[in-house]
């Protein structure tokens, strides 16, 4: 994520973003609106960690639900939350949040969400990418 971003949200409140998602700088910029939703629809005393998820399938989110230092408070809900974020972030462009789909760069088994645009973007700056399944024009 951009350190702007990043900066944007550590000036929240003490419930901010910044400090109950480990690892923030692995999302993208488009993915920042959805964890600041998931993190004001949970308990302030549930953290989330934030792992490596570019894959096959997508650069959608990978979240881990933890309990805030002795926090006794049910993860159930969070969890709930968690997941369905995590599928949401399969249908938005990593780079600008808009609707997007499951992109491959060049021969690669590397896979980025991106929109429309970020993908002309990508290939104008000399990407190689592609869409991947279903019907398209650009397939």
């Amino acid at each position: 994520m951009h350190e702007s971003l990043i900066a944007q949200l550590e000036k929240k409140s003490e419930s901010s973003s910044r400090r109950r998602i480990a690892d923030l700088n692995l999302a993208g910029n488009g993915q920042e609106p959805l964890l600041r939703r998931l993190c004001e629809s949970t308990s302030t005393n549930v953290v989330f960690s934030l792992l490596n998820s570019t894959n096959m399938h997508g650069s959608g989110l990978a979240l881990v639900v933890n309990r805030a230092g002795s926090a006794t408070c049910a993860t159930a809900p969070a969890k709930v939350q968690a997941h369905r974020a995590a599928a949401e972030s399969l249908l938005l462009c990593v780079d600008c949040g808009e609707d997007g789909r499951r992109a491959r760069v060049s021969e690669s088994w590397r896979v980025k969400i991106l929109c429309q645009e970020c993908l002309d973007l990508r290939i104008a700056e000399g990407m190689v990418y592609r869409w991947i399944g279903g019907s398209s024009d650009a397939d």
